[in-house]
């Protein structure tokens, strides 16, 4: 759409899936990357990524497999000319939930891809962002099978490898979520409830 509101392209995917897209990015050069899962009815949900030209053309699609299901909730353009995309993948084997996190190269490819487990019910991650340094911090939030109780979770990760630099449990006795992050001059900040 433009300022007006008025439509100026749309894409309509003709697969036999239901894909949901839950974050779109635009790059320097005007083109757009789209994230969300697709859905078949008959092997779970795959996470999606999908790259469009400034007028619309689709420049290319990935599906990305796993055994459980998978979704990505967030993705952000790198400095170094790749992208970090953060969601979660369902265990094949129970309804439990893990962190995903993924480095994907420019042409939608993986370079690396972590499931995250906090050895909870639900791990989900929200959000990422680039600090300065180059690290990955990532937002989102875990449940714990004992009390059934959420609290946020933020995590920084190495961007060469994904492995985790520290992460921080973020709650008290109420249940906290964390569902959005944003890079600033002298650190981050979350949101969440």
């Amino acid at each position: 759409y433009n300022t007006k509101g008025d439509l100026v392209w749309q894409f309509i995917n003709s697969v036999p899936y239901n894909d949901l897209f839950t974050h779109v990015i635009e790059l320097k050069d005007h083109s757009f990357v789209c994230v969300g899962k697709s859905i078949s009815t008959s092997t779970g949900s795959d996470s999606i990524i999908l790259k469009f030209s400034a007028a619309g053309k689709l420049l290319w699609k990935k599906n990305i497999a796993s055994i459980g299901d998978e979704g990505i909730a967030s993705i952000i353009a790198l400095e170094d000319g790749n992208f970090a995309a953060a969601g979660h993948i369902y265990n094949a084997s129970s309804t439990a939930s893990d962190m995903l996190v993924m480095k994907i190269d420019s042409n939608g490819n993986i370079i690396w891809k972590k499931t995250i487990d906090g050895d909870h019910k639900e791990d989900k991650a929200t959000g990422i962002v680039e600090t300065q340094n180059g690290d990955l911090i990532v937002s989102g939030y875990t449940n714990y099978y004992v009390t059934n109780k959420f609290d946020g979770w933020l995590l920084s990760l190495n961007p060469i490898d994904g492995t985790i630099n520290w992460n921080k449990p973020i709650g008290d006795y109420n249940d906290e979520k964390l569902f959005a992050i944003k890079k600033t001059p002298s650190g981050i900040i979350a949101t969440g409830y």
